[in-house]
């Protein structure tokens, strides 16, 4: 999977509806969920850079909840984890804009 040069992407974080569940964009829903989480955190950021852990866990634990998992996002690669920073593919941008849209 490729990693995605945000600079060069029509598709933006706002144009992805966070308010609906991605249905059946990666084949389970903890890992649907997971992918709304950190759809997120590329809104508040405004784009598609890349992210640390810890970045990630604080947009998780602002909705109340503890413990962030990737789900099936890293075994899958959906979401690439390169010296210590994790990078959007563009078959996820394209899964979670087009499940979002339905």
């Amino acid at each position: 999977m490729n990693l995605v040069d945000c600079a060069e992407l029509t598709t933006k974080p706002q144009d992805i509806n966070t308010d609906k569940h991605f249905y059946g964009a990666f084949g389970s829903s903890e890992t649907e969920v997971s992918a709304k989480h950190i759809v997120r955190l590329a809104q508040k950021k405004e784009g598609w850079y890349p992210f640390t852990l810890e970045e990630i866990k604080a947009q998780y634990n602002e909705t109340g909840y503890i413990y962030f998992c990737f789900n099936e996002l890293l075994s899958r690669d959906f979401i690439i984890k390169k010296e210590g920073k994790y990078y959007f593919t563009s078959e996820f941008i394209s899964r979670v804009f087009m499940t979002s849209r339905k």
